[in-house]
């Protein structure tokens, strides 16, 4: 899931060995029912990319041009439910490394907007820093030797600064709350 990426049309690609591999036939929607998106695609974008030769010839359900659709809504519940609940080290470090690429992607996290993943990412990751019911990093499991809490921080913060770039999902009286837990 984390190596997912979108473009702005909402087509569906995943990251290959540092190249991106696009679907003709899968998109991404913001809704848990994908069987019924909700992207609008900019008629001034063009038309989605034609499947090569290789995937149309004697097919006739890719001739038909079957589309499916991936619910980032689900995809983004699960990450969040793993952020909340992980104990284990290693996967939760793969978790937010995998994170960070894919906050980057703008398309995914834009399309996911109206269902509030930005401001669950940042009221989590602010948590993580600041909690103190949880006490990270000691409530963690196969933590390598001498790993500090600044260790773990330093874990967190880059994933902070990647969500400012959507700063305009977050209303001002929730910057206010997120600067003070910070």
């Amino acid at each position: 899931m984390l190596r997912l990426r979108s473009n702005e049309l909402g087509q569906i690609a995943l990251e290959i060995n540092g190249d991106l591999h696009y679907s003709s036939f899968v998109l991404c929607c913001n809704n848990s029912d994908s069987s019924s998106p909700t992207i609008t695609l900019n008629k001034s974008t063009g038309p989605l990319s034609p499947p090569t030769p290789l995937q149309t010839s004697g097919n006739p359900l890719v001739n038909s041009l079957n589309l499916s659709y991936i619910s980032l809504l689900d995809m983004f519940k699960v990450i969040v439910t793993c952020l909340k609940q992980e104990r284990s080290w290693p996967v939760l470090q793969l978790v937010l490394s995998g994170l960070r690429n894919l906050l980057t992607n703008k398309p995914i996290v834009l399309v996911s907007e109206g269902n509030d993943i930005v401001k669950d990412l940042s009221l989590i990751f602010s948590s993580m820093v600041k909690e103190t019911t949880k006490k990270y990093p000691e409530t963690l499991l196969d933590v390598p030797p001498k790993f500090t809490k600044s260790d773990f921080q330093a874990q967190i913060f880059p994933l902070l600064e990647t969500l400012v770039v959507y700063g305009r999902s977050l209303d001002s009286q929730k910057q206010v709350r997120y600067k003070l837990l910070a």
